[in-house]
């Protein structure tokens, strides 16, 4: 009676233990599963994608970058916007510091026919510089001794009014001009880094349907 009782404790028990570790094996499998399940390349993000994503967003720094730059080159030059004919010159005035002053002029559907002339007006109507306009855009610097309000003078002798652009005022600096360069060359690596993304990620999901390796 004794051995019988014995006995069915310890079947009982035999059938506890292992139901307590199948449980425990169930709950390691259930963690391995998930675990693997988070880890699994297929819910990783793709080489071609990420490269995608990269060179996009380098692309969108290169460009806000370069509207700064613009915006930075451009903030000492003063730009005028107008008809001019005989009767009306166009003038750019800008105060200029000692060093180096720059002009430039854009004829707007300019003709070769056109008599268009310019002059940098500086202290006592002291010309620093004059220039016949002969193509569409010229421009040209000019030494500024001293602090003072520099005139651009854009006249033609044709009667018939032509929009014109003339702008004036110092020479940007180093860090100005090499702030564009460095935004011109974001905005290359990006265009080139989103082309060769988005060839790759083409060739890739290609050779995957067709049942090749892909890459």
């Amino acid at each position: 009676m004794y051995l019988h009782c014995n006995v069915a404790v310890h079947g009982q028990y035999h059938d506890a233990l292992a139901t307590t570790m199948g449980q425990i094996l169930q709950v390691k499998s259930l963690r391995t599963v998930s675990f693997n399940h988070g880890t699994s390349p297929h819910h990783t993000m793709d080489r071609p994608a990420l490269l995608l994503l990269t060179m996009a967003g380098i692309l969108a720094a290169g460009l806000g970058l370069s509207i700064y730059s613009s915006m930075v080159f451009f903030e000492d030059i003063v730009v005028v916007d107008a008809m001019l004919s005989r009767a009306d010159p166009v003038e750019v005035s800008a105060p200029i510091p000692p060093g180096t002053g720059v002009y430039a002029i854009n004829i707007q559907d300019y003709t070769d026919d056109m008599k268009i002339r310019a002059h940098v007006q500086g202290p006592l109507g002291y010309t620093m510089a004059s220039v016949e306009v002969e193509t569409q855009t010229i421009q040209g610097i000019f030494d500024v001794d001293e602090q003072f309000e520099y005139t651009l003078v854009i006249q033609t002798d044709d009667t018939n009014p032509v929009r014109v652009t003339g702008a004036l005022g110092p020479e940007p600096d180093a860090s100005r001009t090499s702030l564009g360069f460095v935004s011109l060359y974001m905005l290359v690596v990006g265009v080139l880094g989103m082309i060769a993304a988005t060839t790759y990620l083409v060739v890739k999901r290609r050779r995957a349907n067709s049942g090749t390796n892909p890459f």
